[in-house]
C-alpha cells in the first residue's frame, strides 16, 4: 500500500510541475485561479492513475498496435481535455493548445514508465 501512495505522490509532483510549465510556455493554456494548481495536479493525476491504462489499451487494440507511440500522446489529450471539462479553474483553448500541453504531459509520463513508477 505504502508503494502506491509513494508512486502517486510523485506523479503528483510531476504532473504539477508538467501542467505549471504548460501553462507557463503555451498561451491556451490557463490555470486561475494560480493557487488552483494543485487542484488541477491532483484531479490529472487522479484521472491518469485510473483511466490511462484502460485509454492506452483499447487505443492499441482498436489500431492493432500500429500506432503504439502515438497512443500515450492521444491518451493523455483525452485526459488533458476531461481534466478541463471537469475543472472550472483549468482553461485549454484550441486543439492545437490542448496537443503542446498533451506533448508536455506526456514527455514525464514516458519517464515514469520507464521507470515503472
Amino acid at each position: 500500500m505504502g508503494h502506491y501512495v509513494f508512486s502517486f505522490l510523485i506523479r503528483f509532483m510531476v504532473f504539477a510541475i508538467a501542467i505549471a510549465f504548460a501553462t507557463r510556455r503555451v498561451p491556451g493554456v490557463k490555470v486561475a485561479p494560480r493557487g488552483a494548481l494543485p487542484v488541477v495536479a491532483l484531479t490529472f493525476g487522479l484521472l491518469n492513475t485510473f483511466l490511462y491504462g484502460l485509454l492506452h489499451g483499447v487505443m492499441n487494440l482498436m489500431s492493432l498496435w500500429l500506432l503504439f507511440f502515438v497512443t500515450p500522446f492521444l491518451a493523455n489529450a483525452l485526459l488533458l481535455w476531461l481534466a478541463d471539462r471537469l475543472l472550472k479553474s483549468l482553461k485549454i483553448e484550441g486543439l492545437d493548445a490542448l496537443a503542446y500541453a498533451s506533448v508536455i504531459v506526456t514527455i514525464p509520463h514516458l519517464v515514469l514508465q520507464f521507470l515503472h513508477i
